[in-house]
């Protein structure tokens, strides 16, 4: 709505009004276009990724080269290019906080859109990858893919004996990536 009026506004505009107005929706677009996710692209969490713009709740402050979910349930809001035609994969690389015997395990369920497309229980320590496949009826041409991920045995460090931290962990995320 405001692009709209902004863009009518420069057409009415005049010199260095007008061009500022013109320059200001460009950029926009441009960081929206930007936003945007293309089949195949990596979400990168950490300090240096690109995952800040599609975590919608639930995420910690990004560290070097991963984010924790924060508490039990974290929303990533995920803008596509284009809808979906087929059947996604998304594969995500993560590790979870684990402290046996308090804390032997962390669960994510994982939900596309409303529809829970897989479990994955996480026992070892270290890096670890799993495939999901988001089903079309998932994806329903939509513009925007929501993943939420279910974390019931979110801990704080604290609590389980690790470290000081106070917050509620479950599991640091590396990367998400989509593909058809």
């Amino acid at each position: 709505m405001i692009l709209v009026l902004l863009s009518a506004c420069s057409r009415g505009g005049s010199g260095e009004t007008g061009r500022a107005i013109d320059d200001l929706v460009a950029k926009y677009q441009a960081s929206s276009d930007a936003s945007r996710y293309r089949p195949g692209d990596v979400i990168q969490f950490g300090r240096d990724g690109n995952a800040a713009r599609y975590q919608a709740s639930g995420w910690s402050v990004p560290e070097d080269g991963f984010t924790w979910a924060l508490g039990n349930r974290s929303i990533l809001s995920i803008p596509l290019e284009m809808p979906f035609q087929k059947e996604v994969l998304a594969t995500i690389r993560a590790w979870p906080l684990l402290m046996p015997p308090q804390l032997q395990a962390q669960t994510v369920q994982v939900s596309a859109n409303g529809i829970q497309v897989g479990v994955w229980t996480m026992t070892g320590r270290g890096m670890q990858q799993q495939t999901f496949r988001i089903p079309k009826i998932a994806l329903r041409s939509a513009r925007e893919l929501t993943l939420v991920l279910d974390l019931p045995q979110a801990a704080s460090p604290k609590s389980v004996g690790y470290n000081d931290d106070p917050r509620v962990l479950s599991v640091a995320f590396v990367e998400i990536q989509l593909k058809q």
